[in-house]
């Protein structure tokens, strides 16, 4: 029987995994082809387009995803407490997104006009972010069901419905007119569709007409107090390499720090498998024994994975860079510290992303303590005016925070094993 199961669950792993890697090689090829057309100036606007949305996201996220995924993990078979779950995830993220778009709307506009857009560009670069916001917003919510409820096949159709319709509308804009405002409206419409198909698979599963419950809104926000610090301090983190160059360099240093970060599309299909399968697992189980060994068979197996990367950087680091176009040729000397730049990002968030399904948050003062340290301390010792140095001071934190994250892991195990912590909701 055990043998039987691991061949199953190999065979998912491997479907859901081939599929995603040919989602994701088209995903690679749409944006190089990006990169490769789009003047440095324009992918330079691209860049910042990008790293606003990701922000924003994380803004209007605060923890909600954590919550849902750490107490749907124990009501996922009973449509209607999911479906009380889930609106009263939207009760409070409504507000949140409310707040996100207002200081987007201020200083998107602000950060493309510094760098050169005109007045009608920053505009469209920031009417389309909102709208993409709004499409992320409604799918990290409505994307819960499926995956609680391992329907692989919906994830897998929303991925390659996404892709062919970002492909389609960005081959229309070659033909016409492709610049950072178009390719950012193809990303926008791709982020429709999956919405479009989440919610009316969660509107099949369960009751979407359940009405919020305080008790429910209280059990959510407890996560969110955890996990709003973190959230917050993300938005500056995660983006600190695009956000310190456009501030101490110019457009062409910004170019080159976004198309670096293009490369992590190597192991995208990865970092799926694991968010669309392996996390809604490990908060599904309930049996604290097992879960350190599924913890460690997770990251074991996704570090190896992702790692296996760095050989093709250290290898081949200028056939890997000319992917990039003429423009960025310089940069193979980047390459393998931009990969590992990638590769400890990825692991810090697989881990991270781990504990917060379950509802394991490092208390704020502890981790923001440690990272804005390893911030600051490596602002001191990098030259964060190139793009170098500005990589250097990404993978210093980034081992900072897997050192804290490791830590704190262990601990949670432990005091899992002993009932002292879970993550329980009862509806």
């Amino acid at each position: 029987m055990k043998r039987k199961h691991l061949l199953s669950w190999g065979g998912v792993l491997t479907r859901f995994f081939t599929i995603q890697l040919l989602v994701q090689a088209a995903n690679a090829v749409t944006g190089i082809a990006i990169i490769r057309i789009l003047s440095k100036q324009d992918y330079a606007f691209y860049s910042i387009a990008t790293s606003f949305m990701f922000s924003a996201a994380a803004l209007t996220d605060c923890g909600i995803s954590a919550a849902l995924s750490a107490l749907g993990g124990t009501v996922w078979e009973d449509g209607e407490a999911l479906g009380k779950l889930i609106n009263s995830a939207l009760s409070i993220r409504r507000w949140l997104v409310a707040i996100v778009v207002l200081g987007v709307g201020v200083t998107a506009p602000l950060m493309f006009l510094r760098d050169g857009a005109s007045l009608i560009s920053a505009f469209s670069f920031t009417g389309v972010l909102i709208t993409s916001l709004l499409f992320q917003f409604g799918t990290g919510v409505f994307g819960i069901v499926p995956q609680l409820r391992s329907n692989y096949r919906l994830i897998e159709a929303a991925a390659i419905l996404s892709v062919v319709t970002r492909l389609a509308i960005l081959a229309l804009f070659y033909l016409t007119h492709l610049n950072a405002t178009t390719a950012l409206l193809a990303n926008c419409a791709g982020f429709g569709v999956q919405l479009w198909l989440y919610q009316r698979y969660a509107g099949n599963q369960v009751n979407l007409r359940a009405k919020a419950e305080k008790h429910t809104v209280s059990a959510i926000l407890v996560i969110i107090r955890k996990q709003i610090p973190y959230e917050l301090y993300g938005v500056l983190s995660g983006q600190i390499g695009v956000l310190l160059i456009s501030l101490f360099g110019n457009s062409a240093r910004v170019a080159d720090v976004g198309a670096l970060g293009r490369l992590a599309m190597i192991f995208t299909a990865m970092s799926s498998v694991l968010a669309n399968i392996l996390v809604p697992r490990f908060a599904r189980c309930q049996d604290p024994k097992r879960l350190r060994a599924l913890f460690l068979r997770i990251i074991g197996l996704y570090s190896f994975a992702v790692s296996s990367v760095l050989v093709i950087g250290w290898l081949f680091p200028n056939q890997l860079v000319s992917i990039l176009g003429p423009r960025y040729g310089e940069l193979g000397g980047q390459c393998l510290l931009a990969l590992s730049c990638s590769v400890s990002a990825a692991i810090l968030a697989a881990i991270w992303g781990l504990n917060v399904s379950r509802g394991w948050i490092v208390p704020a003062w502890i981790g923001l303590t440690a990272g804005l340290s390893s911030q600051v301390l490596g602002i001191v010792i990098f030259d964060i005016r190139s793009v170098h140095g500005v990589l250097e001071l990404s993978l210093f934190t980034n081992c900072a925070g897997l050192f804290v994250n490791l830590i704190a892991t262990a601990l949670f195990l432990r005091s899992s094993e002993q009932g002292l912590v879970q993550a329980t909701f009862q509806p």
